[in-house]
């Protein structure tokens, strides 16, 4: 079986234009190459943007001559860049000859780079969920859930699959429906015990509301356990057991599912089970795929997110020359996870990383790289980069004003870091918590600050008379004296020359690497599936094929607009890869 994955036309040299194994190899080396290339474009610190003068060290004088053309003004501006961050081919044509090639060349490039994103078309005929099934559910929620759902019950029931167990089950959106409509028997596991405790009141109430319309259910069981890259399948049926023990101790557990009391005639790894996820948060799909791989499961089917919340095998580790100056000493000043501690998956290389930062806790497992193929390669993507994974510039211009006030609170936060600077003398690296900042119209400029303000002292600040001492920079920003007129001065002259533009400019060149990221990110997980197969197959470098009962798959499954995370990894080993074809 060769690679069932759809790349960037360019990219593909099989038949039909069909991907081989070697144009998996070259594409991860591309996407990690145009990655590095354009690091800068990410790696610096955002509240530094004009402290630091960021956007002259990132953008050749050319591009910087975008911003002092009077003729376009910061509303226009921004209209510019949100459409051509939505990929809008009228404005492409529009400012195709207006705009510096180079810079047309870079977002055209960052556009279609990434892995392809329309949805891929099956002859599902998935259910419409109504109000007695769809009970807590986002409208986003229901599209995506009537689609993955009607999914992994066609590739199950083909292959045989009649038990699931879902990772990251939250209120059991998911499972419930593929419990009782489908008719799966499902263990839904997940780490929050408000989300299991929510998922086992949400069943109650879809039983009483559905039970005599869906005669024939699955059982549907919650399990609260946090997932880690040590556990197995007999981990989660030890973890049951044990709530099964503490229920009996402590009866209002709410978190604790009363139906693992009655599960005893279920045995999940009886027969044909797999293992599932919609959304799985940071390390728990590549969790998913392992414990695929290392258990009996002949099944899993994963859409991950979340990336931020991804490890790597050397954590937020930044060489000097991915940097723009006046960010180095920040980023430098990070913990390097060694080799030691942090492993690669099975079936990759082990990273060579020694250092006296190690920790005694228990050896992990890191999510990134995953495939021997990008461990290879060597890339390091950092905290700022899988962040960037989850931008989605392609909704921009469906936003409308909301994306153009997220430019402005970018702007406002850079410009608050400059009054620290320029009070202090110092430019500290914090968050700023306040009612000011949060989401909904922003105040002006002076009050802004000086809810800001507030807030950093508040937070950062020592108590008089308890003996210790406040950062210098706290205690200097407790005697300054907001000058609101001063500083709607400042704010105004600030934008006249352009500091709108600039952040506007510079953010979208940021968020626009954000397809090349993620899609290494999600290449990496599906060449770990396809070289299980090909080891399965004693496949040596340069074969195409999988082993016999072997298939991998990866490809969008949603609207990439109303659901930006929509690429759907599926492994299928054993004799149940042959029936699902």
């Amino acid at each position: 079986m060769r690679p069932e994955i759809e790349l960037p036309a360019e990219y593909c040299s099989g038949p039909d234009g069909s991907a081989t194994r070697a144009d998996l190899e070259r594409y991860g080396l591309v996407l990690a190459d145009f990655i590095r290339k354009y690091s800068t474009f990410f790696n610096f610190h955002a509240v530094d943007f004009f402290v630091e003068e960021t956007f002259k060290a990132i953008c050749p004088a050319h591009w910087r001559d975008l911003v002092a053309d009077p003729t376009v003004d910061d509303d226009l501006f921004l209209d510019h860049v949100i459409h051509l961050a939505s990929n809008s081919p009228s404005k492409f044509v529009e400012l195709q000859s207006v705009w510096p090639a180079d810079l047309m060349a870079f977002i055209m490039q960052a556009l279609t780079i990434g892995l392809p994103r329309s949805p891929k078309s099956f002859d599902l005929d998935p259910i419409k969920l109504d109000k007695n099934m769809a009970l807590g559910m986002t409208p986003k929620k229901i599209i995506e859930v009537e689609i993955l759902a009607a999914f992994i019950s066609h590739v199950a029931k083909s292959a045989g699959v009649q038990n699931l167990i879902d990772l990251g089950a939250g209120q059991g959106y998911l499972s419930s429906i593929l419990a009782l409509h489908y008719g799966h028997n499902v263990l839904g596991v997940d780490t929050d015990p408000i989300q299991t405790s929510g998922a086992i009141r949400r069943r109650g109430t879809l039983l009483k509301r559905n039970r005599k319309r869906l005669p024939n259910m699955g059982r549907l069981v919650y399990l609260n356990k946090h997932v880690t890259a040590n556990d197995t399948f007999d981990s989660l049926v030890r973890a049951s057991q044990e709530q099964l023990r503490a229920a009996a101790a402590d009866p209002s557990d709410s978190s604790i599912d009363p139906e693992l009391a009655t599960g005893d005639d279920l045995d999940w790894a009886t027969g044909k089970w797999g293992l599932i996820g919609l959304h799985t948060c940071g390390d728990l799909a590549p969790i998913t795929l392992r414990m695929w791989m290392e258990s009996t499961a002949a099944l899993v089917i994963n859409c991950g997110c979340c990336y931020n919340h991804l490890s790597e095998a050397i954590e937020d580790q930044f060489a000097e020359d991915m940097l723009a100056p006046g960010t180095r000493d920040k980023f430098l000043k990070t913990r390097i996870i060694a080799a030691s501690r942090k492993k690669v998956w099975p079936g990759a290389e082990p990273v060579d990383v020694t250092s006296a930062a190690c920790c005694n806790s228990e050896p992990e497992v890191a999510g990134f790289p995953m495939s021997s193929v990008v461990t290879k390669i060597g890339i390091n993507l950092g905290w700022t980069a899988r962040m960037l994974a989850c931008q989605s510039t392609c909704r921009w211009a469906a936003q409308g004003n909301a994306a153009k006030e997220a430019f402005r609170r970018h702007l406002y936060r850079a410009l608050l870091q400059v009054v620290i600077h320029d009070v202090t003398g110092e430019s500290p690296v914090v968050s700023v918590h306040t009612a000011k900042t949060r989401r909904g119209a922003l105040p002006p400029f002076s009050e802004y600050v000086q809810g800001a303000i507030a807030a950093l002292i508040e937070d950062h600040g020592r108590p008089a008379g308890k003996g210790e001492t406040e950062p210098a920079w706290v205690a200097k920003l407790r005697a300054y004296r907001v000058d609101a007129d001063a500083l709607e001065v400042f704010y105004q002259e600030r934008v006249a020359k352009g500091a709108f533009k600039e952040i506007a400019l510079v953010w979208t060149l940021r968020a626009l690497m954000a397809e090349s990221i993620e899609s290494l990110i999600v290449l990496d997980r599906y060449l770990w599936v396809a070289e299980q197969g090909y080891a399965a197959a004693g496949a040596e470098k340069g074969m195409g094929s999988m082993g016999p009962g072997w298939r991998g798959m990866l490809f969008p499954l949603f609207d990439h607009i109303e659901s930006p995370r929509n690429c759907v990894i599926v492994g299928v080993k054993g004799r149940a890869a042959d029936e699902t074809k």
